[in-house]
């Protein structure tokens, strides 16, 4: 026999409410700011490598870069933008050093 209160349920076998939306995948979208910030930083470390004087002006930038990271971090509350700023800290040193040794 066939309770009423099966009828009314509306949560399949499998557990999944069918009113509900899935909410997106927050790793995915953490992601995509993490290669977000990378993508900034090869557009204005690529011609950072054509100009006389361009680690320093990399140097200069990277820095704008990783503070706002963290600052975005700090008022989103979100370690991804942590991630990029440190990310983007890392591999924005090892291109200053490589620009700034290209010139000796």
């Amino acid at each position: 026999m066939i309770e009423d209160n099966d009828l009314n349920d509306t949560t399949q076998p499998g557990g999944f409410n069918t009113n509900e939306t899935p909410e997106p995948n927050k790793q995915s979208e953490g992601m995509k700011i993490v290669g977000y910030n990378i993508l900034a930083l090869a557009v204005y470390s690529i011609p950072c490598l054509t100009v006389s004087g361009g680690a320093l002006i990399e140097a200069f930038l990277l820095f704008i870069h990783v503070v706002v990271c963290i600052c975005a971090a700090l008022g989103k509350r979100s370690w991804f933008w942590l991630l990029a700023g440190l990310l983007v800290l890392i591999i924005g040193f090892s291109t200053c050093v490589t620009v700034g040794f290209k010139g000796l």
